[in-house]
């Protein structure tokens, strides 16, 4: 978190590809920065948006939007999978 504390401070406003197989927890990121960076991310590109079902990124999503109340979502997530998420 020392990192990103040095990013804020640098003047940064956002972050991206918060990736919870990194360890980063987009919870405590919003908790510590969530008024000062716009976050993106946490959803995983390889599973389940890319290589899981359309059952596993809906309830993956709903999880992301209970911590932080929304998320994006990059192009290269087909546009059936894609249509999962949208609730």
């Amino acid at each position: 978190m020392l990192l990103l504390k040095d990013i804020v401070d640098a003047g940064v406003d956002g972050i991206h590809s918060i990736q919870p197989t990194a360890g980063m927890d987009i919870g405590r990121i919003k908790h510590d920065f969530g008024d000062l960076l716009s976050l993106l991310g946490n959803i995983e590109i390889s599973y389940p948006l890319t290589l899981g079902t359309v059952h596993e990124t809906i309830e993956v999503t709903k999880r992301c939007i209970e911590v932080v109340g929304m998320c994006s979502v990059p192009a290269t997530v087909s546009v059936k999978t894609l249509s999962s998420i949208i609730i």
